[in-house]
């Protein structure tokens, strides 16, 4: 469908639920100093695993988005946590800043280089 590389689309899938997880419960296993910044890690973790379930992937639920769209979602997250400290003002938290950078990084990183052809293989 759209390219292959050296991760499996079930390991992505797997691992965006892992991180919505996480995200969701950075705020508190991180202490992040930022309202704000706990609000948002809050809301991204559960938009990544509502859209996680929405997705046409094979760790999908519900299987109505398709698997392209989810790609170009997964390169507007990236920047958008890679944003979100400067757009939201939480440069001063330290540990929210690492976080969503870090996450940012790998979220672009684990996206570029992952096998999103999924066509059946026989």
């Amino acid at each position: 469908m759209i390219r292959e590389g050296p991760i499996p689309v079930l390991v992505h899938g797997v691992v965006e639920y892992a991180i919505g997880v996480l995200f969701i419960l950075s705020p508190f296993l991180f202490s992040f100093d930022s309202d704000l910044a706990t609000a948002v890690a809050i809301l991204v973790g559960a938009a990544v695993v509502v859209f996680g379930i929405v997705s046409e992937s094979p760790v999908g639920v519900l299987r109505s988005v398709p698997l392209a769209a989810h790609v170009v979602l997964d390169y507007v997250l990236a920047l958008f946590l890679l944003a979100s400290p400067f757009i939201f003002t939480f440069t001063e938290d330290r540990g929210a800043f690492a976080f969503f950078v870090i996450l940012g990084v790998g979220h672009l990183v684990m996206t570029t280089l992952t096998a999103f052809d999924v066509r059946v293989r026989r």
